[in-house]
């Protein structure tokens, strides 16, 4: 009887091994992901001199860098850099592209809901600082310079090839808040705005698990 138990406590130590081997997030993991994506925006700008606000659309291409690490078993929290490129047209006026970019530094903390040996289905938030740059490359040199909040709720999906390289997949709501932002040109004219971006991001890219 007491051969019994030992193999009956052998086998559940090996079952709850082979179990927290299994998970694909747990406790102390590390994941470097670097992604790629759209964003499509709702616009709002606010004007001080004129006290106009105007909306609009707008697109861009991300790529984030985010690394998390798991503070529990479904718990992690991260550091995020993001760039951003605002998609835009030639004026065809005077045939000059005009550039819009932006920068996030962002913390995150992600609820890990489904894991498998090979997969981790999370959702969270993120909540940092952005900086946004107009530059219009015509003859007035109009430039905008902003700098103000970002926030997002997302979420996404990593897929493990094997121990360490996967893919993922995301989808995140982006809200970015720029407050007394100012727009100047080479004649001398400045005028203060808020801008606001707020809509929806998609996105894939690869991760690696340390």
């Amino acid at each position: 009887m007491k051969s019994i138990y030992k193999i009956s406590a052998l086998v559940l130590c090996l079952m709850a091994t082979t179990i927290s081997h299994a998970q694909c997030f747990q406790k102390k993991s590390m994941f470097l992901d670097l992604g790629i994506g759209i964003a499509i925006y709702n616009t709002e700008v606010y004007n001080y001199e004129n006290d106009s606000t105007k909306t609009g659309k707008a697109g861009s291409v991300i790529i984030p860098l985010t690394f998390e690490y798991g503070v529990g078993n479904r718990i992690g929290v991260g550091l995020q850099l993001v760039r951003q490129n605002f998609i835009a047209g030639k004026d065809s006026t005077n045939n000059t592209k005009p550039d819009a970019h932006s920068g996030e530094i962002n913390l995150l903390g992600n609820y890990h809901f489904y894991r498998s040996d090979h997969t981790d289905l999370y959702g969270g938030i993120t909540l940092g600082i952005s900086g946004f740059k107009y530059n219009s490359n015509n003859a007035n040199k109009a430039i905008l310079d902003a700098g103000g909040s970002f926030t997002d709720l997302h979420f996404g999906a990593r897929f493990l090839f094997g121990n360490h390289t996967g893919m993922l997949l995301n989808l995140s709501f982006p809200t970015m808040n720029y407050i007394q932002g100012l727009a100047s040109d080479n004649q001398g004219n400045e005028v203060n705005f808020d801008l606001k971006f707020s809509g929806f991001t998609i996105g894939t890219g690869l991760t690696y698990k340390f």
